[in-house]
């Protein structure tokens, strides 16, 4: 009998993990609507314009260190990496400031947006999200170089 009710506990359990997915993903839709309504885009074209004036930004990829690897990163005198899950302990010590031009970006500008309202609770005033990220810029044949190496 104990085994039974130990199972039936389980699969309670389990059954209200599953339940909660729905909840989790409309709560995530939700929330990135939100990032997206808070923080303008900038195309692949206009960062590529921006690097051919040599504006003052800095371009913070968000993305996972593997995915640089894998994919590089554009060119950029200003580039920094942090991936999204260490961006708000990383902040100290990044050498940039709140009034520093912003550009985030990942691979599909999701986790972007996510990057940029932190960003925005931290003070940081000018941030824009790389419009299909890495995505955009690989489609358009821009410059990458491999801040890590290639695998």
């Amino acid at each position: 009998m104990r085994t039974v009710m130990g199972i039936i506990v389980v699969l309670w359990a389990v059954s209200g993990l599953w339940a909660d997915d729905a909840a989790f993903d409309r709560m995530f839709q939700s929330k990135l609507k939100e990032a997206r309504t808070q923080t303008p885009t900038l195309s692949t074209d206009a960062l590529f314009q921006k690097m051919q004036r040599n504006d003052a930004f800095v371009l913070l990829d968000v993305r996972e260190r593997e995915e640089v690897v894998q994919a590089g990163a554009p060119v950029w005198g200003r580039y920094l990496h942090v991936s999204r899950g260490r961006l708000e302990m990383a902040l100290v010590g990044l050498g940039v400031g709140i009034e520093d031009e912003v550009v985030v970006m990942c691979r599909n500008s999701i986790r972007s947006f996510l990057a940029a309202v932190t960003l925005k609770e931290y003070g940081f005033k000018k941030i824009w999200v790389l419009d299909k990220g890495m995505d955009g810029w690989v489609g358009r044949n821009y410059p990458t170089h491999h801040p890590f190496g290639h695998q």
